[in-house]
């Protein structure tokens, strides 16, 4: 049995974006959403890093038109990250999970726009990816809302919410590499900062110390994120592409301030692997056997399947496309 994903010539595009896959990919997208959601939350509550970010500067920066986001009076930026730990927690488990999700996406937006000094691409990536949850059913499947409301389990989804998950994760790699075309990346800054800061660091310190590792970091950045989605889809290359993604993440976890973000990056590389195979390998784990494929009638019942949610999809591809 192998990886490949299952083609058909036969079939168009907007069929084969409708067919039924495992929904264990997006169980799984949630989980390491909820738990990297809390982490989030945690960094700003912890040794009150939320005072010295909001409360004690005299003036936060805003965007143009949005002056009008105060900041929570007393306490409230306090409890906000409170309450985002507890809406992680509950998207981790399948809690309300709609709003879970809702409530990530806001917070972590609304700390964006209330200080726009903070701004970092991930956070920014978070916000969408929870406010992605909203409209998916990630909580039709191993969840306490399931068991609360005592639905049955949804699972398959259709194959376009798969594609969504993997344009917004891979939009990130686009991102960034358009990005590393400037002039002043290609000419090894702020590889060169990067790498000077970096190189007593008792493991990786020696490498950077030699003489190409500004190029290898200024090139090797720009092709790994040019590269790696396209590697990650096509099976001979994808062991080489993860590979590559514990070298690149766990390279930048070392070296920069960029928090839960190469671990989230790095949890959700099983989007870009074929839907079945997180779903076998659990299922081997459990049971020690292979499972069998199995079709669900329900994937194509209500909102996940219909063109309103469709349109909707392609209004969020859309939409990031213009920003």
């Amino acid at each position: 049995m192998t990886n490949r994903e299952p083609t058909s010539p036969s079939i168009g595009l907007p069929e084969r974006l409708q067919q039924p896959i495992d929904s264990l990919i997006l169980v799984g997208f949630r989980v390491v959403l909820g738990v990297t959601a809390w982490f989030w939350a945690e960094s700003f509550l912890k040794q009150d890093q939320y005072v010295a970010i909001f409360l004690e500067p005299r003036f936060l920066f805003k965007y143009p038109g949005l002056e009008w986001v105060k900041l929570w009076p007393g306490d409230g930026i306090y409890w906000h990250f409170v309450v985002t730990k507890i809406a992680a927690a509950f998207l981790a488990v399948g809690l309300l999970t709609r709003l879970s999700a809702a409530t990530i996406s806001f917070s972590i937006a609304y700390v964006l726009v209330v200080e726009r000094a903070i701004y970092v691409n991930h956070y920014y990536l978070l916000a969408l990816a929870a406010g992605l949850l909203v409209f998916l059913p990630a909580g039709r499947r191993l969840s306490c809302d399931n068991l609360l409301w005592g639905r049955d389990s949804l699972r398959t989804i259709p194959r376009w919410q798969l594609e969504l998950l993997r344009f917004q994760l891979g939009i990130v790699y686009v991102g960034g590499a358009v990005a590393k075309l400037s002039g002043d990346w290609l000419c090894g800054q702020p590889a060169g900062l990067i790498v000077d800061q970096a190189s007593q660091l008792p493991l990786l310190g020696p490498l950077l110390q030699m003489p190409a590792a500004v190029a290898v970091s200024t090139y090797g950045g720009l092709f790994y994120d040019l590269l790696v989605v396209p590697m990650l889809l096509f099976r001979p290359t994808r062991g080489l592409a993860v590979g590559l993604s514990l070298v690149f993440h766990l390279t930048n976890a070392a070296t920069l301030p960029i928090g839960v973000f190469p671990w989230f990056m790095l949890a959700t590389l099983v989007v870009f692997f074929p839907p079945e195979t997180l779903a076998r390998r659990v299922q081997i784990f459990l049971t020690g056997k292979p499972r069998a494929a199995t079709h669900d009638a329900r994937a194509i019942v209500g909102l996940t399947a219909t063109r309103t949610g469709f349109r909707l999809a392609l209004l969020w591809v859309g939409i990031q496309l213009l920003l």
